[in-house]
């Protein structure tokens, strides 16, 4: 019976294996795929601040603060700047320096300004990316004042660091007051 049993077990060995033998394989290639768009990003390193106008002072008063910019590789793009809330703002007649310029409101005025209310300023672009000097070329909106600062793409993905240069001409008629301001928008069109 034993040999029996053992004669039955490697038949039944012998009958699956053809079955075994039989079994494949089957394949299929796919592609991992991923877009990539172009971007910039940009971002500020504080307000700029003039500190304290002395109207009596014949100089200009100067300050800056910095836009870090970063974009894909390859990708150029142009950094534009508005005119903000007072450009060209009529008064040219009280202050000449005021005429096609961007202009800082008396924060203590409310409704339209008067003679004394604004102070005139400019931007200015750097001479290049994270220079620490500023070029003659004054900052704009690419409308009012035509001139963006335009950059080729980097063959790296990198954050880079643009100046904005500021000055108040010297000698403008303002009356005293703590705080002057104009609030501009820089734009990265890329």
């Amino acid at each position: 019976m034993k040999r029996a049993l053992a004669v039955v077990a490697a038949a039944l060995t012998l009958a699956s294996l053809p079955a075994a033998l039989e079994a494949g394989t089957g394949t299929v290639s796919f592609q991992a795929k991923a877009v990539v768009n172009a971007k910039c990003t940009i971002g500020k390193s504080g307000d700029l601040s003039f500190g304290t106008y002395d109207p009596l002072a014949a100089g200009v008063t100067s300050g800056s603060t910095t836009l870090n910019v970063s974009c894909t590789r390859n990708t150029g793009a142009s950094i534009s700047i508005t005119t903000g809330g007072n450009f060209n703002s009529g008064l040219s007649s009280f202050n000449a320096a005021l005429s096609n310029r961007r202009a800082m409101k008396r924060s203590g005025q409310a409704g339209a300004a008067v003679d004394g209310d604004l102070l005139a300023y400019d931007l200015w672009q750097p001479n290049g990316s994270g220079a620490s000097t500023q070029s003659g070329t004054l900052w704009g909106d690419g409308t009012s004042i035509v001139a963006v600062l335009s950059f080729a793409g980097a063959a790296t993905k990198l954050t880079t660091t643009y100046t904005i240069f500021g000055e108040i001409p010297g000698g403008q008629d303002a009356t005293p007051d703590p705080l002057f301001v104009d609030n501009v928008v820089a734009t990265i069109t890329f």
